[in-house]
């Protein structure tokens, strides 16, 4: 079993106006270990945009809503921390 866990933000609420704490929640998740040909990468910077509020609303315009209570994503940096892949290494961004 993997010794990593991850921070989730979820959407729990559509917000009316504002989006504010009251429509997230973080939410701590055990991770399970790359299999083959995967990897594991550590987020080091998430891009946070405009844009994201508009896939808050249930009928999002230009693309898909988030899910009430799963984790939100956008775009990120990261870096390997563990590799069952070939073709990238540990240390990779």
């Amino acid at each position: 079993m993997s010794n990593y866990s991850a921070n989730e933000i979820h959407l729990i609420n559509r917000p009316a106006g504002m989006p504010s704490a009251a429509d997230v929640e973080m939410v701590q998740r055990e991770l399970t270990p790359p299999a083959a040909g995967q990897v594991l990468i550590k987020n080091l910077y998430m891009s946070v945009d405009p844009y994201m509020r508009g896939r808050m609303r249930e009928n999002a315009v230009y693309a898909d809503a988030y899910q009430l209570n799963k984790a939100m994503y956008g775009g990120a940096i990261g870096e390997v921390i563990e590799s069952q892949s070939d073709k990238v290494k540990i240390g990779d961004i």
